[in-house]
Formats: structure tokens, sequence, C-alpha cells
């Protein structure tokens, strides 16, 4: 029997759940106020930075507040909304140079960097990033490391302006000696292959002698850096005008070319004979497995006349050219000329050995001559050619010593028959 259920009831499920909604709701917007509020309260935070900088600039660029009324040279009445304009151009090429950043020089000491190149650098520093002049002192305190951060802080007195730092630190950082120093390492420098190119070594040796002194002419200074380059280098640039500094450069883009290119045909040449190599090891190794196909093939072929040839140490990389020692095994001493040839062709006697399952002759090959061996089965390894050979020397050997007491023999027989003879003929003298 089904129960009706209550219209008041489902009133007050539906209410429940339409106020779970409305609090979800809620939630969410609650949650996308505060994120909007977060990010307007960023908004005015980088706006008062903005209008800061503007007040900055604004006191820094020298421009008259009361502008209106003036009349210029030719008694025309300025715009008043020039000095607005400048502001604001002012403001923009402030706000460009906030968004780059440039790296401020370090200094330790002299072997760190040449004092000259150091000072320079600061100076574009100061420049770029509008540093008053009365800041100029502290920033370059904050700047120094090591030797040169010692004898700042041991200094007694504060420098009153950037200038007399430049001469204090010049005076203890570039002295005479430190000069003649730098200028001795700058000449005894020479060019090498693995430090780039010629090109970049003749600019890098023209940037570091503009902050040595005496200075040098264009000439004298091309000269100087043309004789740091091997001998086949200054040869070449024998002809060069060694006044004109892009003749110079010129000429050692088109050697470092020519260099790259000799370069490449080394590497070329190298690959070439690698490959050569890789490629003769495949085609030895394509030997190896057309000899075990053969090897499989000669198996399956003798199998049905009762003939097994196994393998017992195959080495894959060790198939010489030299066939001197080989072995062949044939159930019907070697009624199959065919087989013989192609074990011959393809095994190495110090690589190879054959075993018979039944007590049949083995056979040794040397050219066209066969050899007999009665016993062969379970021989680990038959004899080598050298072995009958040292037989056969021996043979020899053996038959000399056999004509030789042979000899001996015959002759003792002549003696004593001469001894007889002579011992009866003495009896009948005797006798007479």
């Amino acid at each position: 029997m089904a129960v009706a259920r209550s219209p008041n009831r489902t009133t007050r499920g539906n209410n429940q759940n339409s106020g779970i909604e409305e609090e979800e709701r809620d939630e969410e917007m609650s949650d996308d106020i505060q994120t909007e509020w977060q990010r307007l309260r960023e908004e005015q935070r980088k706006l008062e930075e903005m209008r800061a900088e503007i007040e900055r600039l604004r006191a820094s660029i020298p421009v008259a507040a009361n502008t209106r009324g003036r009349t210029g040279r030719k008694g025309a009445t300025r715009d008043p909304g020039d000095s607005e304009e400048r502001i604001v151009s002012g403001v923009m090429n402030q706000l460009q140079y906030m968004q780059l950043d440039i790296k401020p020089p370090k200094f330790s000491d002299e072997q760190d960097k040449n004092p000259k190149e150091f000072l320079a650098e600061l100076e574009n520093f100061f420049q770029f990033k509008h540093v008053r002049e009365e800041h100029k002192v502290l920033v370059t305190e904050n700047l120094l490391d090591g030797r040169a951060k010692v004898w700042a802080n041991s200094m007694t007195h504060t420098f009153t302006d950037f200038n007399a730092f430049r001469e204090a630190f010049l005076h203890e950082f570039y002295s005479i000696p430190i000069k003649v120093k730098l200028k001795t390492q700058w000449l005894s420098q020479r060019y090498r292959y693995n430090e780039g190119t010629m090109q970049e070594y003749f600019y890098k040796q023209r940037r570091m002698a503009k902050n040595l002194e005496p200075h040098m002419s264009a000439y004298e200074l091309n000269y100087t850096i043309v004789q740091q380059f091997p001998m086949r280098i200054r040869e070449a640039l024998a002809a060069c005008d060694h006044s004109d500094i892009d003749a110079v450069a010129q000429a050692l883009s088109r050697l470092d070319s020519i260099q790259r290119d000799r370069d490449f045909e080394k590497k070329r040449n190298a690959w070439n004979r690698e490959y050569r190599q890789n490629e003769h090891i495949d085609a030895r190794r394509a030997d190896a497995n057309v000899y075990r196909i053969r090897l499989a093939w000669l198996e399956a072929r003798e199998k049905d006349d009762g003939l097994y040839v196994h393998v017992i140490n195959v080495k894959d990389a060790n198939f010489n050219n030299e066939r001197e020692n080989e072995y062949v095994k044939d159930k019907k001493k070697l009624e199959d000329e065919e087989l013989c040839e192609s074990i011959n062709e393809n095994v190495n006697a110090s690589d190879l050995s054959v075993v018979c399952e039944k007590d049949e002759n083995a056979m040794l090959k040397e050219g066209d001559n066969y050899v007999m061996r009665d016993s062969c089965k379970n021989i680990a390894k038959m004899p080598t050619v050298n072995d009958y050979r040292e037989n056969a020397i021996g043979e020899e050997e053996e038959e000399l010593e056999n004509e030789t007491e042979t000899s001996l023999e015959s002759l003792c027989r002549i003696g004593e028959s001469a001894i007889v003879g002579t011992t009866e003929s003495f009896e009948r003298d005797l006798d007479m």
C-alpha cells in the first residue's frame, strides 16, 4: 500500500536545499570580493609608487613653477602646458629605464680587472641609474671587494666628491709598477686555437689595450697583436696593412674560415676511417653468421649419412685469412670433396675442433695431401701440421742414423776380415 507524502514535508525539504545553495553562492561571492579587493589594493600600491616617483622626478627636473605670463625672446607667451609635457616625458623615460637592469661592476684588485676599465664601467652605471653626485662615493664603496674593500675601509678621511676618490683609487691600484706589470702581461699573451677564433682574439686584445699606458698608435698596436699569432698566421698577414684595423680583421676572418674548413676535413677523414673499420668489423661478423648457417646446413645434410659435425669452441672475431691448419672429418674418407672444401673455406684450426660420433678416421688437410689418424673419438684438438712436420723430420733423422749404423757395421766386418786374413798368413810363415 503506497503512502502519500505530506505537502508540508516536501516544501520544507525544498526550502532547506535552496538555503544551502544560497549559502554556497554567498561564499563564492565573498571569495570573489576578497580577491578583487586584494587586486585593487595592489593596484593602489603601484599607483602610490608611481606618484612618489613622479614627485621625485619633478623635484629633480629644473622646471620653473611659475611659467605663466613669461614671454620669450620674441615676446610670445609660453604655453603653461609646456612644463607639464616635459615632466610627463621625463616620467615616461624613467619608467622605461625602470624596466631595464644593468649589473653593477665589481673590483677587488688589479689582477681581477683593469682599474681604468672598472672606472669606465662605473661611469656608465651611474649614468644609467641616474646616481646623484653626492651618492657616487657611497655606491662605489659598496661595489668593492677583497683588497680594494680593505683599502677603502682603512682610509682615515672621507672623500668629499667622486673626483677625489678617483685620484686616490688610481694612485693605489694603477701606479707605475702596476702599469708596467699589466702591459708586460698583455705583451706576453699568445693566441691558442682552443680559445676562440683569431678575429675574436684580435678584438679582445684591442679592448684590453685601451687601458694600457703609454698608449700605442694603431699601427704599433695591430702589429704587436699580429706577432702574438703562430708563424703561419704572421706569414699570411705579412702583406696586410697593419694600420688599417678593418683590413686586419677581415684577413683574420678569412683565415678563421680556412681553419674551420681544415678542421672539418680532418674530422671527415677520421669519420671515414672509423666507418671503414666498422664496415670491416661488420663484414667479419657477417662472415661469422654465414659460417654458422653453413655449419647448420652441413649438419642437416650429413645427418642422414650418420655423420655429425659439432662445433666446440668458435671465436666470433677471430676469422683470420690464414688457412694453414684445417681439420676435416669425413666418414667416407673424403669421398665428398665438396663437403671438405666448404668446411676448409670457413674453419680455422685454432678456433674449431671437430669431434665425430663414431670411431672413424680423422683427416688432416695440408694443401692437397691428407694424413690419416685413427681413433679420433673424444679428441678435443687434433695434431697440427707442425706436429706432422716434426714427425717427418724425426723419421729422416732415424733413417740417417740407420744408414750410419749400417755403414759402421760394414766397416767393422771389413776390418775383421782383414785381421783374420793377416793372422792366417802369419801362421803359415811360422810353419815354414
